[in-house]
């Protein structure tokens, strides 16, 4: 017992029966001895963890909300940010960062990450010795600027002094295995229970994930097909309405 911090109890001349006085005061000192003799029990605070995404389809954006959805789970306080709609100068008030993004075109950031992009490739771009981040960049092989933009912003943090918690991925258009090996490495830097992405609710049709996906397509009729370009065109350029 708590000699500073007694338990409390219902004193003889309160408007109570005996019988009544004691079952309370039974039932008040079961509570004090349950949360430890009146010794508080510190809360233990969420981790913050900020989570930029970069996306022209969409898949960015949608592995930002799983992994999201897989740190809460584990104790993290995470926030998922549209590049678009994020605030530049907060990158330097930043403690711990995940960075998601694909690369458009000739290497160019999707449309939502071109802001950010051109602000941390540039002189105004400040010091970030206090961030600690990791890059997860989605491309395609078949283009020569593989993960550009993803590359860029993982080599321009370490250039502006911030400390790589897990080495960038870069994922080609499959990237199931890819994104999974990233979530990985992640739970090493932050705590073995972060290493699972519950990947597992997504492929069950979980109602805050899509029930189709690579996985699992859509089947879906086709409207219509054909080609835009002239008869005597060498191009071929196919329009294509799906029934969804």
């Amino acid at each position: 017992m708590n000699i500073l911090n007694p338990p409390p109890f219902i004193p003889e001349n309160a408007p109570f029966s005996k019988d009544q006085i004691g079952w309370l005061n039974g039932y008040l000192a079961g509570m004090y001895s349950a949360q430890g003799g009146g010794e508080a029990t510190p809360a233990v605070e969420a981790t913050p963890v900020t989570i930029l995404w970069g996306s022209q389809t969409g898949n960015t954006e949608s592995l930002a909300k799983q992994v999201a959805k897989s740190l809460k789970s584990k104790g993290f306080e995470p926030k998922v940010l549209d590049m678009g709609d994020y605030d530049n100068e907060s990158l330097k008030d930043e403690g711990l960062l995940l960075l998601m993004t694909s690369t458009y075109g000739e290497g160019d950031p999707p449309d939502n990450a071109a802001s950010l992009y051109e602000w941390i490739l540039s002189d105004a771009a400040p010091k970030l010795e206090n961030l600690k981040y990791s890059v997860l960049s989605l491309g395609d092989s078949n283009y020569p600027d593989f993960c550009k933009c993803g590359i860029d912003f993982d080599e321009r943090f370490k250039a502006l002094g911030a400390t790589q918690i897990a080495p960038r991925v870069d994922c080609d258009a499959d990237f199931d295995e890819a994104f999974e090996g990233w979530i990985s490495s992640l739970g090493g830097a932050l705590g073995a229970g972060a290493s699972s992405s519950d990947r597992s609710s997504y492929e069950r049709g979980d109602s805050s994930e899509p029930e189709f996906g690579k996985k699992n397509p859509f089947p879906a009729k086709v409207l219509d097909n054909r080609n835009l370009n002239g008869d005597d065109s060498s191009k071929q350029t196919q329009h294509v309405a799906l029934s969804i």
